[in-house]
């Protein structure tokens, strides 16, 4: 199915959900939409044929293996990928880097004395480090000093400095990106009737705006390795430290790399109300080591129930 045949099977099957959605106004009276598109995470209203400020959303970010689930407002889509996502997708492939540190040659600067020369630098046999000097992005007064100097050249006064993250990442930016995934899915299973808590206001704004870092990161409770292979991604009901959340589970995999992250995040449970027990729990787990029990599997919805 082509972008714009997604695009309006999704806005047909928004159009039926939000029109029974029983919306309360503030003078506590029923609020009639039709014809409106409520985006997940500004929730702000649009006009179905506003097809400009209505986009395509994928889950996880596509470039790592996301599919086109949802829709969101133009604004969200594009503020969110470019403070967010991009964050997240080089901090995966700077992960794929170092995971396969053996299998590629990393940027490397050396210092010897006061000279500083261009190289890269390979992990062999587990345990060698082999640096290749490049004499094409080194000064040629450098390399004629070094070739000159070889035979006295004290390896004590030698230091390295190796790039294996080439690729510019935010972790505290890379972090919420994962927790709009984890949110995004949430809606996709669970629908508006979950996300229009207000228990979920501080996600929201946590999502919108990134520079105060509400959370410092704490939702993330879990990576690859401490997640149960045979969990699949999806919504699960959780204890966390002895309080029910819900906890979501996401895979990462960048294209044409072999290398999947995983990530279990937390959010707020139905009947925390005003979010104070999700609060509580986030600032418990900046101070020790959460306690974790995964206690079922939500039962899935697809898009046609939210």
């Amino acid at each position: 199915m082509g972008n714009s045949n997604k695009r309006s099977h999704l806005l047909l099957l928004y159009k039926n959900i939000i029109e029974k959605l029983p919306l309360i106004d503030e003078k506590g009276e029923k609020k009639e939409l039709v014809n409106t598109f409520i985006c997940p995470i500004c929730l702000k209203p649009f006009d179905f044929s506003d097809y400009d400020n209505i986009t395509i959303e994928h889950v996880p970010p596509e470039k790592l293996g996301g599919r086109p689930l949802l829709l969101t407002c133009k604004d969200c889509n594009n503020v969110c990928g470019s403070n967010l996502d991009v964050h997240l997708i080089n901090g995966i492939r700077n992960s794929y880097s170092l995971h396969n540190f053996t299998s590629k040659a990393h940027k490397a600067t050396l210092h010897v004395d006061d000279m500083s020369i261009n190289a890269y630098a390979t992990l062999r046999n587990d345990s060698e480090l082999h640096f290749c000097i490049d004499e094409k992005k080194n000064n040629p007064h450098t390399i004629s000093s070094i070739k000159e100097g070889l035979g006295t050249i004290n390896f004590d006064r030698i230091s390295a400095n190796i790039s294996i993250s080439e690729q510019k990442s935010n972790s505290g930016r890379a972090a919420i990106a994962i927790l709009k995934s984890a949110y995004l899915l949430a809606f996709c299973h669970l629908g508006y009737k979950y996300i229009l808590h207000s228990n979920l206001n501080l996600i929201r704004k946590q999502i919108l705006f990134p520079e105060e870092n509400i959370f410092n990161g704490k939702y993330i409770l879990s990576n690859e390795r401490y997640i149960p292979v045979n969990l699949s991604d999806g919504i699960y009901l959780i204890t966390l430290n002895g309080s029910n959340l819900y906890g979501v589970i996401l895979s990462f995999k960048a294209k044409g790399e072999d290398f999947t992250h995983r990530s279990l995040v937390a959010l707020p449970h139905p009947e925390d109300k005003d979010g104070s027990v999700y609060v509580e729990k986030m600032k418990e787990n900046e101070k020790s080591i959460p306690i974790i029990s995964i206690k079922a599997r939500l039962s899935v919805k697809n898009t046609t129930h939210m």
